[in-house]
């Protein structure tokens, strides 16, 4: 009887260790699958900040301008010389340097990625492996002439996918990589370029046949949706008006159609992002570009929901 007995608790035990290993095994699985949780990395005044993709958890980090997370959320890339910098040009003081920052945030590290050719590197943004560095690289002071460029986050493997034939010409603005990693996207205010890593212009379209504007501006911002499909375009001027409420439209690669998407016209629209398939984040400001607010909705124009005040400038990690 006792035999019995001791034999049936020690099964039990033995079950009830297999059973919570299992338990953990699997707890420990889902959150691998997870993932890190996402960040939305922004500027405020001088510095760079990171939230949760929430809005919540501000935290300051590191003086400098135009963040940009990795996909993984670990690092951001950005520009080292703080924005105030910039201001002291319509002094006539000359252009301040923009060099390449990396930090990576676990540990406060700020790498400058010194051996790039050139201290004129504009509008970065991270290849979806995050191991490479799309930017704007300028050449030819006055008259900018602008390269296509990538470099590895450790400033090594500097390369120009692609020269400007002179000023305006490509441009360049706004790079942004499609989704396999294998091209990037890019405009010179009166095209969109789809350019492949040797160069080639796999797409171009033109900018007044997609939206009823003239052309963007250099800082009209592009962005690729999660599923590769879409562009969302930050357009920042209208036929016919030097001040137009700015707008963020959604165009559609298989289609060629645009849609625009239904911000709240009470809203002066700096810049946006996806933030998924559903949904994107967006910048505001003024036409006298001070501070704003982050805000998501989603793309049929509903959940609006403003997520961090006195903010700029905003990227997220991937969601992947």
């Amino acid at each position: 009887m006792n035999t019995t007995f001791n034999t049936r608790v020690s099964c039990y035990k033995i079950a009830m260790k297999a059973a919570t290993a299992c338990i953990l095994f699997c707890v420990a699985f889902a959150a691998i699958a997870a993932g890190p949780p996402r960040k939305i990395a922004f500027m405020r005044g001088d510095h760079i900040w990171v939230a949760n993709i929430d809005g919540t958890a501000e935290k300051k980090l590191v003086g400098g301008g135009e963040p940009v997370l990795s996909p993984d959320g670990t690092r951001i890339a950005f520009d080292s010389t703080p924005r105030s910098a910039y201001e002291q040009t319509a002094k006539g003081a000359p252009d301040p340097k923009t060099q390449i920052a990396v930090l990576d945030i676990a540990s406060g590290k700020v790498t400058i990625l010194k051996d790039i050719p050139t201290d004129r590197c504009l509008y970065l943004a991270w290849s979806p492996d995050g191991k490479w560095i799309a930017f704007q690289s300028r050449r030819g002071s006055p008259a900018w002439i602008s390269d296509l460029a990538v470099v590895k986050e450790d400033g090594t493997g500097f390369s120009i996918i692609k020269k400007g034939e002179e000023p305006l010409k490509y441009a360049f603005n706004q790079p942004c990589w499609a989704r396999d990693g294998r091209s990037i996207f890019c405009h010179d205010t009166k095209n969109i370029y789809r350019l492949g890593l040797d160069g080639v212009v796999l797409g171009q379209w033109k900018v007044d046949k997609i939206v009823p504007v003239d052309y963007m501006t250099s800082t009209g911002r592009i962005d690729v949706s999660p599923d590769g499909t879409r562009l969302l375009l930050t357009v920042d001027y209208q036929k016919s008006s030097d001040a137009p409420p700015p707008s963020l439209w959604s165009f559609d690669l298989t289609t060629q159609s645009a849609v625009r998407l239904n911000t709240p016209k009470k809203l002066w629209i700096q810049e946006g992002c996806w933030l998924d398939n559903k949904n994107i984040l967006f910048v505001t400001g003024s036409p006298d570009d001070s501070a704003g607010a982050i805000y998501r909705m989603s793309i049929d124009g509903t959940n609006l929901k403003r997520l961090i005040k006195n903010a700029g400038v905003a990227s997220v990690s991937s969601g992947d």
